[in-house]
């Protein structure tokens, strides 16, 4: 996870103030196959890492995310609620 001072030495002195705040989101779906399927379709970084992989290997990859999905559920029935965190960042321009 990103902290604030790297996020500010990324943009050094070109912005007149800078905001870093972590929060918090929790990724619901009807279950896991659906989570993988959804993202797998419309989000380009996991799009990318099944192009080009024989059907084998998409096999696996699906497999390997859901089994990671289902470590971090947190859900106590059939669907998927893994909290995940991440870092907003607020820059305003000089």
């Amino acid at each position: 996870m990103g902290h604030g001072g790297a996020v500010r030495e990324l943009f050094g002195d070109h912005v007149s103030t800078l905001t870093v705040t972590r929060r918090n989101y929790v990724f619901h779906s009807r279950s896991t196959n659906d989570w993988v399927a959804y993202f797998r379709a419309h989000y380009g970084p996991i799009t990318k890492a099944f192009d080009g992989q024989d059907a084998a290997a998409k096999d696996a990859l699906a497999a390997d995310v859901a089994n990671l999905l289902l470590h971090f559920n947190r859900s106590d029935d059939a669907t998927l609620a893994v909290p995940s965190e991440y870092l907003e960042v607020v820059a305003v321009k000089k």
